[in-house]
């Protein structure tokens, strides 16, 4: 199976305190650039990566898989890139492509999704009489995601665009970026036959294609969906930690001691230092457990292995990292030291 990665538009977000990302594939998914999560869902696929012309830091970092894997790098003009919606920057991906009878999964950039459970779902699915598959997850009323009805036999028959309002559709689901297609050849012909700049517009009137839900599946192109289970790593076998829901961590623990000693920390640090440190949002239980503010940043280490920082602003952080120690150094807690 080919797979296309949509990563053309760039990504910013106030998430990040040192630079802005030249592409959502930079994304800090588990410690890593998310494309690495893309490179080890599909370690026996060709993959597609259509990025902005400009992002080169994206393209110097895809550059250095390419020896050992089949990846291939599309770019998109920046000029048009701000205007340009998924099915355009995919449009112009093809272009430069040949057609072939292999089939094809196209993915937005910013989107996690388990691969073993695609597999599933495409077997499950009777190809002989439809062309392919959109995955979707259950009706969201917001203006962020385009939607589609569908019927009975779970068939999409009408599409709907993110500022457009649903009436009198009794099942809908929510167009997620992520699309099967039966081949290649289909995939060219459904893209460059149409003029929408929305993949699932382009099929929707002359082409079979189902709704199928897909229970694993992430979206991390925005601010508060970044606090998703799963976007952080394991905990220590004796702590546990857990999203609240509410863009907080809940962080609870076995060794008693350890914990009452974290609380006491944090709440004994002074208002001149705050800004440095998350918040302490709720006391769940004295003992055991608080909930404190999940700030979704990379840390210096993954900066350095995964996003290869320059000396100069390698030096830059090592002065601001030094320059914090001096200045909490003599501060005495109500338990240590802030070290």
């Amino acid at each position: 199976m080919r797979v296309f990665i949509l990563g053309a538009q760039p990504f910013r977000s106030n998430m990040l305190n040192i630079s802005d990302l030249d592409s959502p594939l930079q994304i800090p998914y588990q410690g890593r650039p998310l494309l690495n999560f893309f490179l080890t869902s599909f370690p026996s696929s060709q993959i597609t990566f259509v990025v902005n012309e400009n992002a080169n830091f994206t393209k110097r970092m895809l550059q250095g898989f390419s020896n050992d894997r089949k990846i291939e790098i599309l770019e998109v003009p920046s000029e048009s890139n701000n205007s340009l919606g998924p099915a355009d920057s995919l449009r112009l991906a093809l272009s430069k492509t040949s057609t072939s009878e292999e089939d094809v999964l196209v993915m937005y950039a910013d989107n996690v999704v388990d691969h073993l459970e695609i597999g599933k779902a495409i077997q499950g699915q009777n190809l002989e009489e439809m062309d392919g598959i959109a995955f979707s997850t259950e009706y969201q009323e917001t203006i962020r995601y385009s939607s589609f009805a569908i019927n009975d036999d779970h068939l999409i028959t009408k599409f709907y665009g993110k500022d457009s309002e649903i009436q009198g559709e009794i099942q809908s689901r929510t167009d997620i970026g992520v699309y099967y297609f039966k081949s290649m050849t289909l995939l060219k012909t459904i893209v460059e036959s149409s003029l929408s700049s929305q993949i699932a517009e382009c099929f929707v009137d002359s082409y079979q294609f189902a709704s199928v839900d897909l229970k694993s599946w992430r979206d991390l192109g925005h601010w508060d969906l970044l606090t998703n289970p799963g976007h952080i790593g394991e905990s220590r076998p004796f702590n546990s930690i857990q999203f609240d829901g509410n863009g907080g961590l809940i962080k609870s623990s076995t060794n008693i001691e350890k914990i009452q000693n974290e609380i006491a920390f944090f709440a004994g640090i002074p208002s001149t230092y705050s800004l440095d440190f998350p918040r302490v949002k709720t006391l769940v239980d004295q003992d055991h457990a608080y909930v404190i503010e999940y700030w979704p940043l990379k840390t210096f280490s993954e900066y350095i292995v995964f996003w290869g920082l320059t000396t100069q602003k390698t030096k830059e952080i090592l002065q601001i990292i030094n320059s914090r120690l001096l200045t909490y150094r003599d501060y005495e807690g109500k338990k240590g030291r802030i070290d």
